[in-house]
């Protein structure tokens, strides 16, 4: 998401690279994020590093916080960061005097305007586990009774903050190990869900019991019959429920999945659940030049790769 409109459909911002635009096209502001140690990151990359999402703040209908991404140059992965902005309008549409990005509320660690999502997280943060330049970063939202809560995922762990009146403030993580196969708790060598270089995609939803639901992107290498798939390398996407506190409720994962022989040959480009959450749909390249397809899967069944069915593969062309 690189665009917000108000309630009237009328543009209020637009993103384009890391500049901050008005909707006459007047520049805004610039999401420059800085560290201690690298003096300027380049926000939104081009390409599998590219993520933004804009999140309303619920206490001041002139503010937003922006969800985004930065890489360094020469370096693969991305960082995840975040910014406040200030947009305010006067009745000609002219961008007012005060727009502008402002420090984060409540206040934390900022350089600049921006704020790493590991000072956000803190201690339970992962940092892109071996490498804090290796982080791969997916974001996802659902409206609550008074804000947000957000999802952002690096690699195999899925952080949930929340957005209300009072601020932004984390809440609670999830390891997808653990939700591959609660039997394990830890890494070990023939259990490894994992992510490469290609773009996250993370998606929730809220279901009609309460529950969430969660598809995230992920890599698996399984070599162990207990787990909830055959042994073998796959691609595919993680299904799984959560409960209102966030908690993960075992039993309720699920493993779309596509046979992969080095993790590169098919790629997860996309994905988005019904919202009944009884369907997912997913977008992949396949084995190739230029060959793709899009994919339904029956959540329902106890193997949604019993009831799959293809939409439209680069097959028919």
């Amino acid at each position: 998401q690189n665009i917000q409109v108000n309630d009237a459909g009328q543009i209020v911002f637009f993103i384009q690279d890391a500049t901050i635009y008005g909707r006459n096209g007047e520049m805004i502001d610039v999401m420059d994020a800085y560290s201690a140690s690298i003096p300027l990151l380049n926000p939104t990359a081009e390409g599998v590093s590219s993520e933004h999402m804009i999140i309303p703040d619920p206490a001041d209908c002139n503010s937003y916080y922006i969800f985004t991404s930065a890489s360094e140059s020469g370096i693969s992965g991305s960082q995840a960061f975040m910014y406040k902005l200030k947009v305010y309008y006067d009745a000609q549409g002219n961008v007012l005097n005060g727009s502008g990005l402002i420090l984060v509320d409540p206040e934390l660690d900022c350089i600049g305007e921006s704020t790493h999502i590991g000072t956000l997280i803190g201690a339970d943060y992962d940092g892109g586990q071996n490498n804090v330049h290796d982080e791969s970063i997916a974001y996802a939202a659902i409206n609550k009774s008074n804000g947000f809560f957000i999802f952002t995922k690096n690699n195999r762990f899925i952080y949930r903050l929340v957005v209300d009146n009072t601020g932004l403030f984390y809440e609670n993580k999830i390891d997808l190990l653990d939700v591959f196969n609660p039997n394990y708790t830890s890494l070990i060598n023939n259990h490894i869900p994992t992510t490469d270089g290609d773009p996250e995609e993370l998606e929730t939803i809220q279901l009609s019991n309460g529950n969430y639901r969660v598809a995230a992107s992920i890599i698996a290498i399984i070599g162990n019959s207990a787990s909830i798939v055959p042994t073998g390398s796959y691609n595919g996407v993680l299904v799984f429920d959560l409960d209102p506190q966030g908690n993960f409720i075992n039993g309720t994962q699920k493993y779309a999945r596509y046979t992969s022989s080095n993790n590169n040959d098919i790629l997860v480009k996309g994905i988005e659940l019904s919202p009944n959450g009884e369907r997912l749909y997913v977008s992949h390249t396949k084995n190739g030049i230029n060959q793709s397809s899009f994919d339904m899967f029956d959540l329902t069944v106890a193997d949604p790769n019993t009831a799959k069915t293809i939409i439209s593969s680069s097959d028919e062309y």
